[in-house]
């Protein structure tokens, strides 16, 4: 969906993973000739998608003595899928539902910051997230225990592993944008990017771009055992906004892992920008156009699920100078033809 806040707005796609796909019809004895023969499939098939990404607006809020306006928050979770992770769409839903909902409770994080108490806010920050995934996760496994349905597919020790630690079922990664007018928080545990886009046309990630082999173990908030687990980082700006990134995209690592050199990956940020300029910043024909250009890497990339959440300063991402004008043309050119030439 698309959405609106002030001063940061965001757009989010996902798409369920080609391989998941090509495996539900193997088990259905079925053949997939082309996308559109699925259409009558689309509830199952979204079922399939274990990524969840989330939203939450920039709104104003009346405080009593001033009016403060609330971060815009992006969050994008992965979860493990598989026989062990049972639920891992349900905890992937419970940990961008957590990270919106606590960044809500912090309106005077920006003043806040300021001062000499950083690392003790974005700490409460990290300690309320967890705990909020921790009584979701354990709420849901109180009132929904687990099924035989669920649990068919495993042997008499797995069974009982997660009998004792109900919460591994849940099992998923989390990474988050916060957003204020002159600043920006990013929250990860496990694997996923962030990539920030300046307007001088720099490009930066939050972590170190490494090979992600399929199967990999990753960190994840099943076996989290502390906040501090949780990496951060501040990005700050001067009153107009300055110096901060003018998009922040978040994805899921099927995105990634689709990417045979970093470079290109690094691209994609600019391959959002275009799209939102192209489709004049109509959250609707964007969401459609990247979630088209999702199917493409899906379908042959990595073939996992792909997820892709956008966050952006429409005032300064709209701004029309002629750098921009330029390189925002020869983007919108080869963007998807850039998604299937670079796809593995």
């Amino acid at each position: 969906m698309g959405y609106k806040g002030n001063p940061w707005r965001a757009v989010t796609a996902s798409v369920t993973g080609a391989s998941h796909i090509r495996k539900w019809l193997r088990e259905q004895n079925r053949e997939r000739n082309s996308i559109g023969e699925l259409e009558n499939d689309t509830d199952d098939i979204k079922a399939l998608n274990q990524d969840r990404v989330g939203v939450s607006l920039g709104t104003p809020v009346n405080t009593g003595k001033s009016s403060k306006m609330n971060p815009t928050v992006v969050a994008v979770s992965d979860g493990h899928g598989g026989a062990k992770y049972i639920r891992s769409g349900i905890g992937a839903g419970f940990a961008v539902l957590g990270a919106c909902k606590v960044a809500t409770l912090n309106l005077n994080l920006s003043n806040e910051m300021r001062g000499a108490d950083i690392d003790q806010v974005v700490s409460h920050i990290k300690t309320r997230f967890l705990d909020a995934w921790f009584n979701d996760v354990d709420e849901y496994s109180q009132r929904h225990p687990f099924k035989e349905e669920e649990l068919v597919a495993l042997s008499e020790s797995a069974r009982k592993d997660l009998y004792a630690n109900p919460r591994k079922a849940y099992g998923c990664t989390v990474l988050w944008v916060v957003g204020y007018d002159d600043m920006l928080i990013s929250f990860q545990l496990g694997d996923g990017n962030i990539v920030l886009l300046y307007e001088d046309g720099r490009i930066e990630s939050t972590n170190d771009l490494s090979i992600h082999e399929p199967g990999e173990e990753t960190e994840s908030l099943c076996t989290i055992t502390s906040p501090h687990e949780i990496q951060h980082q501040i990005f700050r700006g001067n009153e107009k906004g300055l110096a901060l990134p003018i998009l922040v995209a978040l994805s899921s690592d099927g995105l990634y892992k689709s990417y045979e050199h970093n470079d290109d990956f690094l691209r994609i940020p600019q391959i959002c920008l275009a799209a939102l300029k192209e489709k004049d910043f109509n959250h609707d024909l964007v969401e459609s156009t990247i979630k088209d250009f999702l199917q493409v890497v899906t379908d042959k990339g990595a073939g996992d699920d792909t997820t892709l959440g956008i966050m952006y300063n429409l005032k300064r991402a709209s701004s029309k100078t002629k750098s921009t004008q330029k390189q925002t043309k020869q983007t919108e050119k080869v963007a998807i033809q850039e998604a299937e030439d670079n796809g593995k």
